[in-house]
């Protein structure tokens, strides 16, 4: 951030944004642990027909309530990405970040493009899908989304300093750190653009031990986490592979497992290494994967 003369504190909270994506997943995967659904469930078992009936191909047809759970979490769902809808980009840059978007608010943003393939045939990076799953999160733990993070991953996990921002949860800090896009502040941003796709603010601390918990099993079941990581090529442009809510990058050393955010946050871990690399930048739209490769080579040297 360009006012920011004085660098990251360790500490510091910040906003992660789309890795906020493995802990939707991971609690929809607790929840199919706990039986409550399966992945190859459709959406529509577990959402009414007012939400996902919005969605329509180019002739009409109704497509949502066919999409399957895990298809919204590994990107093949086929619904547009609201996130790079005007209204959302204009209320992040110029509306003094003070617009406010309910979850269905978003869906609509979505509902209103055309799909870009049918489901489960071709994977393209969209927020759209992670909606959904918070809303059938809510839905079979019935509890706002806020408290379902907390009791299924959280607490389990030990992360005392992460909220989700956009929730009448109080903030676990009193700061959080500047945030910079495309030349413009966006510090006081408004959270509600992006909610179980993004929504969560935590600190290098927290999300290391989110992942320390993740991948030592104490989160997930051996065949939850199986799934999590059955890795497929893609989505072009942001991973090498993805699983559920899971994204790799293959370096020559080493692999780094995990996801990254639009606003500068990253949180991997590298099995071969048994290291987790994680924090952020502060101006948003940043590669990450430049500097990951970085880190895996200089602990490999």
């Amino acid at each position: 951030h360009r006012d920011d003369g004085d660098g990251f504190d360790a500490g510091v909270a910040f906003r992660i944004a789309s890795v906020t994506k493995m802990v939707t997943a991971t609690a929809l995967l607790v929840l199919a642990d706990q039986g409550h659904c399966r992945l190859d469930d459709p959406t529509g078992r577990h959402l009414p027909g007012d939400i996902t009936d919005r969605f329509r191909d180019s002739a009409g047809r109704g497509y949502g309530a066919a999409i399957t759970l895990r298809q919204l979490l590994d990107h093949t769902s086929g619904l547009p990405n609201y996130f790079l809808q005007p209204s959302i980009l204009d209320a992040v840059r110029h509306d003094g970040g003070r617009r406010r978007f309910t979850p269905l608010d978003l869906l609509n943003l979505a509902a209103a493009e055309a799909p870009p393939s049918s489901p489960g045939t071709a994977r393209t990076y969209t927020d759209t899908g992670f909606v959904l799953a918070g809303l059938i999160i809510e839905s079979l733990a019935r509890r706002p989304l806020h408290e379902a993070y907390r009791d299924l991953v959280l607490d389990p996990a030990g992360m005392a300093d992460t909220w989700l921002e956009s929730s009448s949860e109080a903030p676990r800090r009193p700061n959080i750190a500047s945030h910079d896009l495309e030349e413009h502040d966006i510090t006081d941003m408004d959270p509600t653009v992006d909610w179980a796709g993004g929504g969560l603010v935590s600190t290098a601390a927290d999300l290391a031990a989110f992942l320390r918990a993740l991948t030592r099993g104490q989160l997930l079941s051996t065949r939850a986490w199986s799934e999590m990581t059955r890795w497929q090529p893609g989505p072009e442009g942001y991973y090498d592979h993805y699983g559920l809510g899971l994204g790799r990058y293959q370096f020559p050393a080493a692999q780094v497992i995990g996801h990254h955010g639009v606003w500068g946050a990253f949180a991997f871990w590298s099995p071969e290494l048994d290291a987790i690399i994680t924090g952020t930048v502060n101006t948003g739209k940043v590669d990450r994967r430049p500097l990951l490769g970085a880190v895996v080579r200089a602990l490999t040297d």
